[in-house]
């Protein structure tokens, strides 16, 4: 483990020599300003500045503050600071003890924070890249499938063995090209929620047709899908987004029955009461092991047990965002072999 590096900076030389003397006992080694300041941090490279309270202007926190380090004020009169700084400080320089914890839990503080805005810058990155993805291959992919539908119509007209044989390539050529653009809407719809650009439109809905409705549309999708729904609520009407809701909805459902053992039907259910709506899906399926629940939220990532069963690792990390968003709340259980359940508790205006 490398050594501390501090940087003592003080109005009177025997303050910087004292501070010296008591930091190189603590284990740390120790720089004391001499000269011009961003010289002194460029030469120097120090973890943390500990700076005297009577020197403090606007020149030398700035300087500090433009170098990114760590910044513990102290008070060599053992007194209470007599102006406001917005910096962690210290009225007792000379109590060992104290100075070495005081040192230790700033830079830990530093180290936490810095770590805390490279994931965000991080995620930033993530989010640019994604939006310029969709950019570049939205258009292009409209493109395809206009030409993909003008040389059906033209296949069409023949009604040949020929053409009929060219007719079932674009169908699996279409059918690609919509997996593509799906692909690109959830991944848009990822970065959305992960900027605070998903607007919340509202509207009145009735539980029963839209849960039959999304369940119909699965059912169409995925040929070997059986699901059993039960409303726990009667004919009840919640004011919610639709879009995102169906998106909740839809993104579970299938994933349910994509993972589920083949003949065994999926279960959905949905209650509500006077302040939220709680949906539950269970299959009876691969089920998730313990270690792939910690991370199966993430974007793009798939469990360690799907196998060559397709997806794209989107469909819960854009159900835990928008819950997330909606100031919802998922959760799930799982045991390998047996089949795992969703739980989605959102709240509502009735």
């Amino acid at each position: 483990m490398s050594i501390v590096k501090v940087l003592v900076i003080a109005k009177e030389h025997w303050i910087s020599l004292d501070l010296k003397y008591r930091l190189q006992r603590l284990g740390y080694e120790t720089i004391v300003a001499k000269e011009n300041l961003s010289t002194v941090i460029e030469r120097e490279q120090p973890d943390i500045v500990l700076l005297d309270q009577q020197v403090i202007e606007g020149k030398t926190v700035g300087t500090i503050e433009a170098a990114k380090l760590p910044l513990l004020c102290f008070n060599t009169e053992n007194q209470p600071f007599d102006i406001s700084v917005d910096f962690p400080c210290l009225m007792n320089p000379y109590q060992e003890t104290v100075l070495d914890t005081a040192i230790r839990g700033i830079l830990r503080q530093h180290q936490t924070q810095s770590k805390l805005a490279q994931q965000l810058n991080h995620n930033q990155k993530q989010i640019e890249l994604l939006h310029t993805v969709d950019h570049e291959l939205r258009t292009p992919l409209s493109t395809m499938l206009i030409t993909l539908d003008w040389i059906e119509l033209m296949e069409q007209e023949e009604l040949s063995a020929r053409s009929l044989q060219k007719l079932d390539h674009l169908s699996i050529a279409r059918n690609s090209v919509r997996q593509m653009a799906d692909f690109l809407d959830r991944t848009s719809l990822l970065c959305r929620c992960q900027s605070g650009n998903l607007a919340f439109r509202p509207t009145w809905i009735n539980l029963s047709p839209f849960c039959k409705t999304i369940i119909f549309e699965v059912e169409q999708l995925l040929c070997n899908a059986q699901i059993q729904f039960t409303n726990l609520s009667g004919n009840t009407a919640i004011e919610f987004d639709e879009i995102i809701l169906r998106q909740i909805l839809i993104n579970l459902l299938n994933n349910a029955v994509k993972y589920s053992k083949s003949g065994n039907p999926v279960y959905f259910s949905v209650a509500c009461n006077s302040e939220q709506i709680t949906f539950k899906i269970q299959d009876q399926g691969i089920g998730i092991t313990e270690r792939d629940r910690e991370l199966i939220f993430k974007p793009l990532y798939r469990g360690s047990n799907v196998k060559a069963i397709p997806g794209t690792g989107m469909g819960l990390a854009i159900v835990q965002q928008l819950v997330s968003a909606c100031g919802g709340n998922i959760t799930v259980e799982s045991t390998p072999n047996v089949g795992s359940t969703f739980t989605v508790m959102l709240p509502f205006s009735n």
